[in-house]
């Protein structure tokens, strides 16, 4: 391309396009180019020509003409210079050549488009005939790039991309700069398509220097601050577009959800005046239908809320064109598909509710379940199978709101389990429906006749459903159905003696049909007594030992697991021997079951769900099946040395240990095998099986421990010897308690214990990390080993306490505190169950009090152990017999060392719990008349009160100091030390549970207390309240009373302080009840939320208040040079968030 030429052009491209209006744009586009493609082909064409750079001489004769003032003479002579120049022997001289361009370059600004267009194709052919000196002189003189531009910037920027590849190394250094600082200056236009060309551009100078070259580098340094200018405008600009859009979003979304509830809200207006024309508008209906579905589904309530009041199911649902209750019409070719999905949008429109609504479910069962179970006759399959559908998410809403259910997990390879926990949250907000005599119990009968019709038709799919429903059925009455098994025991049988199938889809809807009737019959043996059953069960064994046999594999796991809950049909998980009328069928079931174990290439879910049949068959019934046994051993000892079942085997035999199935020689000799070949299995790293083995060794060591010879014991200690550490603490205990069952079963192995095993165990005592399962473990050990031989007792109490007193700092503590009170309790083990040793370690322990040269360390484990000792010796056996002891321990509370000081509190607190009468009065006495040790004092009631409140006897004995106990912790609420004040919070608390009937009233009547301090102390000791599960109380902590606490969290807004001292004044005590407050309503959601929902409409706004940043509460502290801001209403939101969280998770 001619260099002269493309500047220009590039000067052109460059004008500044943004200074004239859109209009003008589109004018000097069809100035420069005209108005068809045809034009912009020559346009494109023209700049191809100007950079071929080629050029040879034409006859000048035809430039006059083209000043012509008449169109048609200008027309002409410019169509004549195109003839001529297409001649070959064309020249012209250099002064002709730029007079040619002057008048080609001023008919591009002709009026006339016909004109423009070969002024177009003129340049064209022109920059081909043109010299460089003619050419250049006058491009250069066509006006700069400050000037509006004729010619169009997008697609002179085209062209310019087009050419320049080749071009840029025809350019000369000062050009190439030019174009890229013009390039560059385009990139940062304000119209995108400019933009992107540009960049593409300067991308395409970029790629075509020569790497290495002057011109590169220099290039670079022209480029880099530029391309860095650009992005640090991008980057200044994303944080405010954020912004922006969040804001933007958070507006919509309020408008979003205000419009949708008006919406809403007329809809509803709306379907109650005009319902009977919205009825006969199907395709009105089902458009209505899809938007309410999904409005049922909105997280908000508020709008489930008003799209349940929008719809009007129940009529489209009583009204059915497909169906004619008199039975008179038999024309079923009437009914079109489309009624049928009308009747099919009704039903899940109906099941959205029901699932989204369950506050109103004693309304839908009252209204909505006849409705549905009074169409289960329904013509149409398709619609039939919604309706059932619909009616299964009513039972699965009732089983999670509507009570205490059965939780059956049907996946799992061992029994269903029984959900026993709690769901009051649940039954809080359905009423406390009753679903044994409410509403399911009552319309029970019609259902079962209804549905036992459909369960015998021709529709598979409707029979499958069918069995879902009633699944569901017997999982929320929990039985319920042993007066209907009549009705139901001819669908049973008609189902899982389904017939051959003529193809593969007919097999495999058959195939579903029957695993659906199995896992009904394991929920109905597990859910009902074999008294219940009993009319039936052979009939239902027999059908369940076919299916063992089946051909497809899912078939007989199911089959497998219904079986296994034959076999315990009474629904407990304990090892009840079978009734000997059932034995025939035992014996059926163990020969399906056999064939099945004995299979090599069977499925690994039926292999494992054929040994988990066979150790509940043993378990169970195994005396009744001493014949079979011989058999099945061999198996399940086969499968225990194979790498993929012998997990399930180890817990078939584990079950089968703890089974009473007598000494039976044959369970007797697999179970002394096991042991050789589950004890490598601790060595192993699949954590399951360890833990299984573990488990199962202990059950064979209890069960058979005499009979385990004493190689065996010597190999099992060798194994358990490295899970004695503290490296994994959920195998510990496990390790413990076999040890435990070996000492039990024989004493002779206590020399390898001694040798192997307490060396490790010595070392965990002194570990912060033993407590819990694992320390009681400990002591059950310790509790054994001392029995076993009391001659060890001085042996093991200089072993255990050695460590921790020794080697250390007379005034400082050697380990840890958890270590202390971890040997204290040992210790203490080690004396209670050694009576010949028990008086004179009381002694020595009583005399270690008395001494003062003793260390701090000693002091501090002697009265641990005292305290644990009195825990656990009463009347006439505790430690009143040491008159001065008391004494003694109170003078210790003096000390300069806390550790010290609190553990004098704890032994005082606990001695007292072994003797009530003796001790008590001098605890309180010495709280009424000690201010300076009132703070320890009661942490030793603490102890009092927490202790005997965990027994019922201990309850009693208190009973006849709680009044007086009572009064003195209310005289300490308003106590200045907040560490006296949380003690007695907790006292209060632990009080309150002893008799809640009597004190629990009396307590939240303190809310309304003037002193802000008494009213932090109240709502505190409320918190502990609800940590008892116990619900004999729950209607004291109604909404009308745990109000009155909840109302402090606004309590600051409603102190009534106008001025900002008065606020700076009262701050710290009333943010501290709000701070207490809100905690307190979080005990309450984690502990007893039941209790909270109605109060939830009221506590949300004072909780979202708490979002709010206060600047009253905000203060500068000056810490040396430097000024620190705090927040002192940082905790209370901090409280809030945990709070709000919790409450979104009920959502």
């Amino acid at each position: 391309m001619n260099p002269y030429a493309f500047t220009a052009l590039l000067e052109k491209v460059s004008a500044p396009a943004l200074s004239r209006s859109g209009a003008a744009e589109e004018e000097d586009k069809k100035r420069a180019f005209g108005g068809g493609s045809e034009a912009r082909g020559n346009a494109r064409s023209c700049a191809a020509w100007l950079g071929a750079g080629t050029y040879f001489g034409v006859t000048p004769a035809r430039t006059a003409g083209m000043s012509n003032p008449d169109t048609d003479f200008r027309f002409m002579a410019a169509n004549d210079l195109i003839n001529e120049l297409n001649s070959a022997s064309a020249s012209l001289d250099e002064q002709t050549q730029r007079r040619l361009v002057s008048a080609v370059l001023k008919l591009l600004d002709d009026k006339n488009g016909e004109v423009q267009n070969l002024a177009v194709n003129r340049v064209m052919w022109t920059a081909k005939n043109v010299s460089r000196n003619g050419l250049g002189s006058r491009l250069f003189a066509l006006p700069p790039a400050h000037a509006p531009a004729p010619l169009p910037p997008f697609s002179a920027l085209n062209v310019l991309v087009t050419s320049l590849g080749t071009m840029v190394k025809l350019l000369r250094e000062a050009e190439l700069y030019s174009v890229v600082d013009q390039l560059c200056d385009m990139t940062s236009e304000k119209k995108e398509g400019l933009r992107d060309i540009a960049n593409i551009a300067v991308k395409t100078v970029i790629m075509e220097v020569q790497p290495g070259a002057q011109v590169s580098a220099n290039l670079v340094q022209r480029l880099v601050p530029r391309l860095l200018g650009l992005l640090e405008k991008v980057t200044a600009f994303l944080p405010r577009m954020w912004a922006e859009l969040e804001r933007s979003q958070r507006k919509l979304s309020g408008v979003a959800y205000e419009v949708q509830m008006d919406a809403l809200d007329t809809l509803s207006e709306t379907l109650s005046r005009f319902g009977n024309v919205v009825s006969s508008a199907h395709q009105l209906q089902q458009q209505l239908q899809n938007a309410l579905q999904l409005a049922l589904t909105n997280s908000r309530p508020a709008i489930r809320k008003r799209a349940t009041t929008a719809i009007v199911c129940l009529e489209y649902l009583q009204y059915d064109p497909n169906y004619d209750a008199s039975g008179e019409s038999e024309d079923e070719d009437m009914a079109t598909s489309g009624e049928d999905e009308d009747a099919e949008d009704n039903d899940r429109t109906l099941s959205a509710i029901i699932g989204t609504r369950h506050e109103i479910l004693a309304q839908l069962y009252r209204e909505v379940s006849p409705a549905l179970i009074s169409r289960f006759k329904e013509r149409e399959d398709s619609v039939r199978v919604s309706i059932l559908q619909t009616y299964i998410v009513l039972l699965r809403m009732t089983n999670v709101y509507g009570g205490d259910s059965l939780d059956l997990d049907y996946s799992s390879t061992h029994s269903i389990q029984i959900d026993d926990g709690s769901r009051k949250r649940r039954r809080a907000q359905t009423n406390s429906m009753d679903t044994d005599d409410g509403y399911v119990g009552g319309q029970l009968p019609q259902l079962c006749r209804s549905l036992a019709k459909q369960l015998v038709g021709k529709s598979t799919a409707t029979r499958q459903t069918g069995f879902t429903l009633l699944r569901e059925l017997v999982s929320v009455l929990r039985g319920g159905l042993e007066n209907y098994l009549d009705l139901l025991v001819p669908a049973i049988e008609a189902s899982l003696s389904a017939g051959p199938a003529s193809s593969i889809h007919q097999t495999g809807t058959n195939s579903n049909l029957r695993i659906e009737t199995l896992i009904f019959l394991r929920a109905l043996f597990w859910s009902h007594s074999p008294a219940a059953l009993c009319g039936h069960l052979p009939k239902f064994c027999h059908l369940v030992s076919v299916a063992i046999g089946d051909k497809f594999y899912k078939i007989t796991a199911e089959a497998l697991l219904a079986a296994k809950n034959v076999v315990s049909a009474n629904g407990s998980k304990s090892s009840a021997p079978m009734d000997p009328s059932l034995v025939p069928l035992a014996k059926e079931i163990f020969s399906a079951t056999i064939a099945i174990a004995s299979t090599a290439d069977a499925d690994q879910e039926v292999k494992e769900r054929s040994i988990t049949c066979l150790g509940t068959l043993i378990a169970h019934c195994g005396d009744m099946l001493s014949a079979e046994l011989e058999t099945c051993v061999p198996i399940l000892l086969d499968r225990l040395r194979n790498e993929v079942t012998r997990l399930i085997t180890v817990k078939a035999i584990c079950f089968i240990a703890n089974a009473d199935v007598g000494q039976l020689q044959p369970v007797q000799g697999m179970m002394l095998e096991a042991v050789d070949e589950v004890a490598p299995l601790l060595r192993k790293t699949h954590r399951g099986l360890r833990v299984s083995s573990a488990l199962c060794l202990e059950a064979i060591v209890r069960r058979y421990g005499r009979s385990i010879k004493p190689a065996q014991y010597s190999a099992l200690i060798t194994e358990l010897q490295p899970l004695v550490s503290e490296s994994d603490l959920h195998l510990l205990p496990l390790a413990l308690d076999s040890i435990v069952a070996m000492i039990e079963a024989n004493p002779n192995v206590l020399a390898d214990v001694h040798s192997r095993i307490l060396p490790s165990v010595f070392q965990l005592v002194q570990s912060p990390l033993i407590q819990g399962s694992a320390l009681g473990s400990l002591l059950k050990l310790f509790t054994v080993m001392v029995r076993a031989n009391e001659a060890d007792f001085v042996k093991l109490r200089d072993e255990l306490i050695q460590p921790v007193v020794s080697d250390g700092d007379k005034d400082q503590l050697v380990v840890s505190k958890q270590a202390y009170a971890a040997v204290a309790q040992c210790v203490a083990v080690l004396c209670i169950n050694s009576p010949a040793n028990r008086a004179r370690m009381v002694e020595s322990l009583a005399r270690n009090v008395r001494e003062p040269s003793l260390s701090n360390s000693v002091k501090y484990v002697t009265l641990m152990t005292l305290g644990e000792l009195g825990r656990n010796l009463y009347v006439p056996g505790d430690l009143s017999q040491h008159a001065t002891l008391y004494d003694d321990i109170l003078d210790l509370l003096t000390v300069p060392l806390e550790e010290v000081k609190s553990a004098s509190a704890f032994a005082l607190g606990n001695i007292a719990v072994g003797n009530i009468p003796k001790y008590l009065p001098v605890i309180i006495s010495e709280i009424k008349t000690q201010p300076k040790r009132q703070y320890l004092l009661l942490h030793a009631l603490k102890e009092v009160i927490t202790r005997k409140e965990a027994r019922l006897e201990g309850r009693q004995e208190l009973e006849a100091y709680v009044d007086e106990i009572w009064l003195l912790l209310f005289n300490n609420c308003d106590s200045t030390e907040e560490g006296t004040r949380n003690v007695v919070s907790e006292c209060l608390g632990k009080l309150t549970l002893t008799n809640p009937f009597k004190f629990l009233p009396e307590l939240t009547s303190r809310l309304k207390d003037s002193s802000a301090q008494t009213r932090a102390t109240v709502i505190t000791a409320i918190k502990y309240t609800f940590t008892d599960t116990g619900v004999d109380y729950d209607e004291l902590l109604r909404p009308q009373r745990l109000g009155l606490y909840a109302s402090e969290a606004a309590e600051s807004s409603a102190s009534g302080a106008s001025t900002r001292d008065e606020l700076t004044n009262l701050s710290p005590r009333l943010q501290n009840v709000r701070r207490l407050a809100l905690s307190t309503l979080n005990s309450a959601a984690h502990n007893k939320p039941h209790l909270l929902y109605d109060l939830l409409r009221d506590l949300l706004p004072l909780l979202y208040n708490e979002t709010i940043v206060k600047p009253e509460l905000i203060r500068m502290v000056e810490m040396g040079p430097f000024k620190h801001k705090v927040d002192d209403g940082l905790e209370i939101r901090k409280v809030r968030d945990v709070t709000c969280l919790l409450y979104k998770s009920w959502s």
